[in-house]
């Protein structure tokens, strides 16, 4: 009887050691299969984990999802009763990085960029996209945001920020940024 505490203390701690190990931080620079057995701070490049930040990454993309009317109710394009046609401009670290001509008469559209990296140095940074609707000889602003980097779209390539689908947030009710190493580590 008196070896039954020690056995079960014995079992915790193996226990607790092979958590230790099957967690990702256990497996930090090591040999990966898929994302998720690296460290929340690295990526699978298909063999090794690697750092994600102080990477370039490639900015390959904006999808933009917009509402027909602003949040007054009004629509974007009230004399002709068409959807906005809208412009993104990309910003990062205070600097623009793209600026989109204007695609006319949608809800839901795609900016394709080309020759755009930034380095992000840390989770916490942020893109800014503004949309406008250009109606030439107008263009009114239907939101500034911010899409937050963080870990999980960085390792997935898509950084996104979703509002109410009910147009009541904001006219804006999806932006996705899409994000490659530019090394193509993974």
């Amino acid at each position: 009887m008196r070896f039954r505490p020690l056995w079960i203390c014995f079992a915790a701690f193996f226990l607790s050691a092979c958590e230790l190990v099957g967690t990702d931080e256990g497996n930090r620079g090591g040999t990966c299969g898929q994302h998720s057995s690296c460290p929340s701070d690295q990526a699978c490049t298909g063999s090794d984990c690697v750092d994600m930040l102080g990477r370039s990454f490639d900015v390959t993309a904006i999808d933009v999802e917009v509402c027909n009317a602003n949040l007054d109710g009004e629509p974007f394009d009230s004399l002709s009763g068409t959807p906005p046609d809208p412009q993104v401009e990309l910003r990062f670290e205070g600097r623009v990085l793209f600026s989109s001509s204007a695609h006319d008469n949608t809800l839901d559209t795609t900016f394709t960029l080309q020759d755009v990296s930034v380095t992000i140095s840390d989770f916490s940074d942020s893109f800014v996209v503004e949309v406008r609707d250009d109606d030439a000889p107008l263009s009114e602003l239907i939101d500034t945001l911010s899409v937050d980097i963080g870990y999980p779209g960085l390792r997935a390539g898509e950084v996104i920020l979703r509002n109410q689908a009910d147009c009541t947030e904001s006219p804006v009710t999806r932006i996705a940024i899409h994000l490659q190493p530019s090394d193509g580590a993974w």
